[in-house]
């Protein structure tokens, strides 16, 4: 029936299998229905709760920011994850939308390469209706 308890992934894109190597990096489009998040959260606290269960592993680092882009309102969280001397970063990006929590996901063995590839959602815009 389209529901369930579990998150949809999208899109999982990756630059190869081995996420030890320096310059790997990932992006992943997951989405979860909101009305199975826990009642009475704020379309904002759902958003960060949602971040949290995306990144999964890891600390989250400093407050979760509010961005604005195109059409869409996102919080914007971040993750590490120290496994021995390499640390994986990540950022993930999530809004409400249509009834939906929708996340954009972006991790990283290295800052340099997170920032490159979360510039990538700057060009994120709404479908346009056929």
């Amino acid at each position: 029936m389209g529901k369930t308890s579990t998150l949809n992934l999208l899109l999982s894109l990756a630059s190869g299998p081995d996420d030890k190597v320096s310059d790997w990096h990932s992006i992943a489009i997951q989405s979860y229905p909101r009305e199975k998040m826990a009642g009475g959260l704020t379309d904002r606290e759902a958003s960060r709760f949602f971040s949290r269960t995306v990144a999964g592993v890891g600390s989250e680092t400093g407050q979760p920011a509010d961005v604005h882009i195109g059409d869409f309102d996102f919080v914007v969280s971040t993750f590490e994850l120290h496994e021995g001397q390499l640390t994986k970063h990540a950022r993930v990006y999530t809004t409400v939308r249509k009834g939906a929590l929708l996340s954009f996901a972006f991790s990283a063995n290295s800052l340099d390469a997170l920032n490159r590839i979360v510039d990538s959602i700057k060009s994120v815009q709404p479908a346009k209706p056929n």
